[in-house]
């Protein structure tokens, strides 16, 4: 890696702050929402309040209602603008492999241990996150 390449780290705080946050005004939000499990649909609707907290609506089995409750609180807490080095300052980062799109692999240390993430045009597309008490969560942009 040359002199003028960007260390993992810096690379990835560029994404980290480049990302859509909410601010104080945000008024919340309602959706519907499909839930896809092998072959398996379910439908609802969704709501993330004004403080941040969320609900889910009209998702009777219980499995789906849980996953989409995780998932919809996962996107909430991740659009509040926290400093880099509070949320990562715990962190070491390493780069990984870039894959055939040119998405640059970021492997977490520390804090993080098992996590990765994906950038591309200094956004993150693709997160892996190791949860404990959860199974692994994968999104993908």
């Amino acid at each position: 890696m040359s002199a003028t390449t960007l260390d993992a780290r810096d690379l990835f705080r560029a994404a980290y702050e480049n990302r859509y946050t909410w601010d104080k005004r945000f008024p919340g939000y309602t959706a519907d929402v499909t839930f896809k499990d092998n072959a398996r649909t379910f439908t609802g609707q969704v709501r993330v309040n004004e403080d941040m907290s969320t609900e889910v609506f009209n998702l009777e089995d219980e499995e789906a209602l849980a996953q989409v409750k995780s998932q919809l609180w996962e996107t909430a807490i991740h659009r509040v603008r926290r400093s880099f080095e509070a949320v990562h300052g715990q962190n070491t980062f390493r780069y990984g492999n870039t894959d055939e799109t040119g998405a640059v692999e970021i492997l977490m240390g520390g804090k993080s241990e098992g996590d990765r993430y994906k950038l591309r045009d200094n956004e993150v597309c693709h997160v892996h996150r190791h949860i404990v008490r959860l199974v692994p969560c994968e999104m993908a942009a």
